[in-house]
C-alpha cells in the first residue's frame, strides 16, 4: 500500500493543527469512519493484516467502488476522494464541499474498466490543500497483502535448536590393569587358585586322618 508505512492514527495526528479552521473539528478531523459499502449500501467486512491494519476484498471484474464516511463540521468544507490503482496510478478522483454533520458517500463508476486483479488505494482528503484524512486498502480478486518486515519475524518458526551430538558408546569391555592382563580375567584366576588350595587342604586333611586311624 502506498501508505503502509505510516499508520493512519499518526497521519490523522499530523492533520490536527491543519485542521484547526474547521469549526468542529477544531480537535480533531471533521471527516471519520471512511469505509467501502457493498452493493445493498452495507458496509463491507473488514479483513485484518496485522495490528492497526486492514483491507477490503472484492472479486474480480467489480464494476464499481462506493466509499462513505462521516461529517461532523458545522463550516463549508471541501473533501476529495482519489482512488489509486496499481503502482500508485489515479484511476478516480471527485470534490464536493459539505457544511453539515452527516454521511456522505462517493461513488466510483469503472464502466468500461472493471477492477482488475491488484492492490488499491481509496484516499480521502480534506481542505483546499487537501491534507490526507484517511484511507482504506482494497484488494481485488485473489491478490494478497504483504505483511510488515516485524509481522514476518513475529509470525516466523523459531530455528529449530540444534541436535546434541550422541555420546560416545560406553565400553563394556573390562579395563585393563598396567600389566596388560583384564582386571576381570586376574579376579577369576585368583579365586581359581584359591580353590584348588581349599582343595588340596581337605585332601591332606583327610589323608592323615586316615592313617591315624590305621
Amino acid at each position: 500500500m502506498l501508505y503502509r508505512g505510516i499508520g493512519k492514527t499518526a497521519l490523522i495526528a499530523l492533520l490536527g493543527a491543519a485542521l484547526a479552521p474547521y469549526g468542529a473539528g477544531a480537535q480533531g478531523s471533521p471527516v471519520k469512519d471512511l469505509r467501502l459499502l457493498d452493493a445493498g449500501g452495507q458496509p463491507m467486512a473488514l479483513i485484518p493484516i496485522e495490528a492497526g491494519d486492514d483491507y477490503y476484498r472484492v472479486p474480480e471484474g467489480t464494476p464499481s467502488i462506493t466509499a462513505a464516511f462521516e461529517f461532523a463540521g458545522t463550516q463549508a468544507t471541501d473533501v476529495k476522494i482519489k482512488v489509486l490503482g496499481t503502482e500508485g496510478v489515479g484511476l478516480f478522483e471527485e470534490s464536493k464541499s459539505v457544511d453539515a454533520p452527516g454521511t456522505y458517500e462517493f461513488v466510483y463508476d469503472a464502466k468500461d474498466r472493471p477492477l482488475e486483479k491488484g492492490e488499491y488505494v481509496v484516499n480521502l482528503y480534506l481542505g483546499k490543500e487537501s491534507y490526507l484524512a484517511d484511507s482504506v486498502q482494497l484488494f481485488v480478486g485473489d491478490a494478497e497483502p504483504q505483511q510488515s518486515v516485524a509481522s514476518q519475524q513475529e509470525t516466523a518458526p523459531a530455528n529449530p535448536a540444534e541436535s546434541p551430538e550422541p555420546s560416545a558408546p560406553i565400553d563394556a569391555a573390562p579395563s585393563e590393569d598396567p600389566a596388560g592382563g583384564a582386571t576381570g580375567n586376574s579376579s577369576l584366576l585368583i579365586l581359581a587358585g584359591a580353590g584348588i588350595l581349599a582343595l588340596l587342604g581337605i585332601v591332606l586333611w583327610a589323608g592323615r586322618s586316615a592313617m591315624r586311624r590305621g
